[in-house]
């Protein structure tokens, strides 16, 4: 059964098949809904259901290809298209960011979030208050970041280059208990940020691999 990889760029969407490669999954196919992080920027302000009409359209698509699954790897994505209605409306099955925020939420008292822009930030924080509602949430909106991967820069210069080291200071100084990649680009430099910090963390992509695994899919 083929795994389709929706997500907002081509790069994004490669990250998202590199993840699936690495745990087994080989018969993917991948569809960028944009051309780059500007444009899928864009295509997050338009109305709901302009939005939803775009993506409905890819789906019967995919489906007349004997795509089984939909793996969406993009947070700001999956906040703006409401990807769970989609997915019982039109029997398929959707994999998303957004459905491991809504029990990510109940581990921790104080989190913070770096997503890449404000559609994105939205969508974690409000997944991650369903299941807790008292949750303190440190957000960041980064574009810029998301930038600097796609332009293919490496992990070590741009942690470097954003002087992540003070950030994360700041992070554990504020006793923030773990921060959360609320972005699939960003796990790009997720080992380098760990050189620098103490602090958990958290990449989605693990929990999205995890809940694919337990559609037997």
């Amino acid at each position: 059964m083929k795994i389709v990889v929706m997500a907002g760029t081509p790069i994004d969407s490669q990250l998202g098949e590199d993840l699936l490669n690495k745990h087994g999954y080989n018969d993917i196919v991948k569809v960028p809904i944009l051309k780059n992080p500007v444009e899928q920027t864009t295509f997050q302000a338009l109305e709901d259901e302009e939005r939803e009409n775009i993506i409905v359209k890819i789906i019967d698509e995919l489906k007349e290809k004997d795509c089984g699954a939909i793996f969406v790897y993009c947070n700001s994505l999956s906040s703006v298209v409401d990807f769970d209605r989609l997915a019982e409306k039109m029997n398929i099955s959707i994999i998303t960011p957004m459905q491991m925020y809504r029990n990510l939420g109940l581990e921790y008292k104080y989190l913070a979030v770096m997503a890449a822009n404000s559609h994105g930030l939205t969508g974690v924080e409000n997944n991650l208050y369903v299941s807790n509602p008292r949750l303190r949430v440190l957000g960041l909106s980064m574009l810029e970041l998301v930038k600097a991967i796609e332009e293919g820069n490496k992990p070590e210069q741009i942690v470097d280059d954003f002087n992540f080291k003070t950030l994360f200071n700041y992070f554990e100084l504020t006793n923030v208990e773990a921060v959360v990649l609320g972005c699939t680009h960003f796990p790009y430099i997720k080992k380098e940020l760990e050189k620098i910090t103490k602090l958990p963390i958290i990449d989605v992509g693990v929990f999205m691999i995890e809940s694919l695994k337990r559609k037997d899919i």
